[in-house]
C-alpha cells in the first residue's frame, strides 16, 4: 500500500505519522484482507477517522506479538506447563487454539473469550 493510493481512497491527506499507523495495522490487523486493505482502511479513515484507526493498533500490536511468539515457540513441555499455569492463574484473557483446550488439564481462572478451530479436530478441510 502506498502512500498516496492510500490518500487516494480515504479521500484525504494525511500525516506521516498517521500514514505509519495506517501501515502497522494494514499489516498486522487481523480483519485486513490484504489483497483489499487500501479500499478498507481508506473507507474507514473516511467514514470514523483516525480515533478507529488507532483504535486498531492495540489489536494490531497483539497479532503482531502473537505472531512473533509462534514463531520463537518451541513445542517443549516446560512452554505447555508455563501455557497452562498462566491459564490457571487467569493472566491470559484470550485463547484461540485447538481442541486441546478442552483436555482435563487445561483449567482457566477468569477466561474473557476461547476460540476453538473444529476443523483441526475433525480433520476438515
Amino acid at each position: 500500500m502506498t502512500r498516496s493510493s492510500f490518500e487516494y481512497s480515504a479521500g484525504k491527506t494525511i500525516t506521516d505519522e498517521e500514514y505509519k499507523i495506517i501501515e502497522f495495522v494494514a499489516k498486522y490487523h487481523p480483519s485486513i484482507d490484504r489483497a483489499k486493505e487500501e479500499k478498507q482502511l481508506g473507507e474507514l479513515y473516511k467514514n470514523y477517522g483516525m480515533v478507529l484507526i488507532k483504535g486498531m493498533v492495540f489489536v494490531a500490536n497483539e497479532v503482531k506479538k502473537t505472531e512473533e511468539k509462534i514463531k520463537n515457540l518451541e513445542d517443549s513441555t516446560a512452554d505447555c506447563k508455563k501455557y497452562l499455569k498462566d491459564l490457571k492463574e487467569g493472566k491470559i484473557d484470550v485463547v484461540c487454539g485447538t481442541h486441546r483446550l478442552l483436555s482435563k488439564d487445561v483449567v482457566f481462572k477468569n477466561l474473557g473469550l476461547l476460540v476453538l478451530d473444529e476443523e483441526q479436530r475433525f480433520g476438515v478441510g
